[in-house]
């Protein structure tokens, strides 16, 4: 028997390289995806490719194998340093520049995992990241409006962006790189994902897709969430002083202003589950490290970062949190439970400004059953601490659009339809188009979009997104409860945001704490 091993490590070898380079039409699908999950999966899709990916050097000279950054850093003269990838794709050869992506989280963002029904802050456990250095964004040689967004860890996960089409790649999962140093990857179009990915909305303060409504009713929607901002910002600038020095700033062009959103992942117990066996935290980070990127897009004419400061893993359901087929309740629970747990002052390292849902749920739109809605967010709701938040259904890596598209709503972008000014020109999709899936044209930001971000951040709206992320690193593996939420927060997570610490009473038995309501 073990005669004939080294005979099979080459079958399954010489396998992958006589379908490396062809659109696959699922003829080899049992023979390469061992994981029946991605072997399911890769049947879904329209056509992908197996591709055996490669490290070579800044001019493409091939130096090995080994795709896994931390191997690869240990060995790296420096921190700073551009690594260089070969992805074969069809008929051509792809060389790709990739430099770490550092400002997706830094040495604060903390991962918070949470059990029971929160019924007492030891019923959270927080840690450090495990998947930094992973997570890089880059370039394709020779292709100027090219985009890189990559995992770099354990294969090469992501996205790359050219300027004729979109892919998406993976690593073959359950692959034994030890004993076979080619790691084999599907490489599939944007074009090839199901075709019922296709409706985008926003609520509360619905934008409706085409199918629903015209652009006119679109509009009036959209109008009717700006004009309600506009109210609250009123108010907002009125009753907070530190607010008013500022509103010289309306002159100042935002383009050259960078901003920061620091954003909350919380992950349901659905999606948690479903994730239970594989790494989910470097999947959700895989993900946001491919909506920086698309957020870094010239064409949005905005410097926009996308900084993760927290990630909540829901390992059950939680008492204040209703999360079900229903879109638009899902959402509105989402939106004040948030707000709830939320550290209070932006100087705070984990303190959030945006807040995204990511579900297993198959959600619908103001229905309680499954449908093709895929994300709805607050328009124009960016720095509201009640309004600044999305839910985003879990699809894959194409999961990255959804959210990109979801915080376009949130900074007051509206849908890119068909019959209006801004229509996606037959050469490329736009961000904000009602559908996902259309073409394989790479995706951009609309004209229309990038009025609507710079108008919303030239009135001040996103006051909020000014700081840049703070770092407070703690210095052990597993910090404390009691540490990370001091006693007027836990006040606040356990009865109400009107709780507070009630001073003055001795305290004996671990665990337990009292609290004065306001009223």
């Amino acid at each position: 028997m073990r005669q004939d091993i080294p005979y099979l490590c080459f079958l399954v070898v010489h396998i992958l390289v006589l379908i490396q380079g062809c659109f696959s039409t699922h003829q080899h699908v049992d023979n390469v995806f061992l994981n029946p999950r991605q072997a399911e999966y890769v049947k879904s899709l329209d056509n992908y490719v197996v591709s055996l990916p490669s490290r070579v050097d800044e001019t493409g000279a091939f130096i090995g194998h080994e795709l896994h950054a931390h191997h690869l850093r240990k060995r790296s003269i420096g921190e700073n340093e551009i690594l260089h990838y070969k992805i074969p794709v069809g008929n051509e050869e792809i060389i790709i520049h990739v430099k770490e992506n550092k400002k997706l989280y830094s040495k604060s963002t903390i991962v918070e995992r949470r059990t029971n029904k929160f019924k007492n802050v030891s019923d959270s456990t927080f840690k450090h990241l495990e998947s930094q250095g992973c997570h890089y964004s880059g370039h394709v040689v020779g292709d100027v409006n090219s985009k890189v967004a990559i995992a770099a860890c354990d294969g090469l996960t992501g996205l790359v962006h050219t300027k004729n089409e979109e892919y998406f790649i993976e690593p073959v999962k359950d692959h034994d790189w030890r004993t076979i140093p080619q790691h084999p990857h599907i490489v599939y179009k944007r074009s090839a994902l199901p075709a019922h990915w296709d409706i985008h909305r926003s609520s509360e303060n619905i934008v409706k897709d085409s199918k629903e409504a015209g652009s006119c009713g679109v509009k009036d929607e959209t109008d009717r969430a700006i004009k309600r901002r506009e109210r609250w910002q009123k108010h907002h600038n009125n009753h907070s002083p530190r607010r008013q020095p500022k509103q010289h700033r309306r002159r100042k062009r935002s383009i050259s202003t960078e901003k920061y959103v620091e954003t909350l992942i919380v992950i349901d117990p659905v999606m948690t589950k479903y994730y239970q066996n594989e790494d989910l935290e470097n999947y959700v980070l895989t993900v946001m490290n491919m909506v920086a990127t698309i957020f870094h897009d010239a064409t949005i004419g905005n410097a926009v970062n996308i900084a993760i400061v927290r990630i909540m893993i829901l390992e059950d359901d939680q008492a204040t949190l209703k999360i079900t087929h229903h879109a638009d309740n899902s959402l509105r629970s989402f939106c004040k439970w948030q707000k709830t747990i939320n550290f209070p002052g932006e100087d705070h390292p984990n303190h959030h400004d945006v807040a995204l849902l990511l579900t297993r749920h198959n959600i619908c739109s103001r229905m309680n059953e499954p449908c093709s809605t895929l994300g709805l967010a607050q328009v124009a709701g960016l720095c509201q601490s009640h309004r600044s938040c999305n839910i985003d259904e879990d699809t894959g890596l194409a999961l990255a659009f959804t959210i990109a598209h979801e915080i376009g709503h949130n900074f007051g972008m509206k849908h890119d339809l068909q019959d209006s000014e801004c229509a996606s020109p037959e050469d490329k999709q736009y961000v904000m188009a009602p559908h996902l899936v259309a073409d394989s044209t790479p995706m951009a930001w609309s004209p229309c979009s990038r009025e609507s971000i710079t108008k919303f951040l030239d009135r001040d709206w996103g006051f909020c997104l000014d700081d840049e992320p703070t770092t407070n690193e703690f210095q052990y593996p597993s910090k404390p409860a009691g540490i990370m939420y001091d006693a007027d927060h836990q006040c606040r997570l356990l009865y109400s945001e009107d709780a507070a610490l009630c001073e003055g009473i001795e305290v004996k038995e671990v665990g337990n704490i009292f609290a004065i309501l306001k009223y």
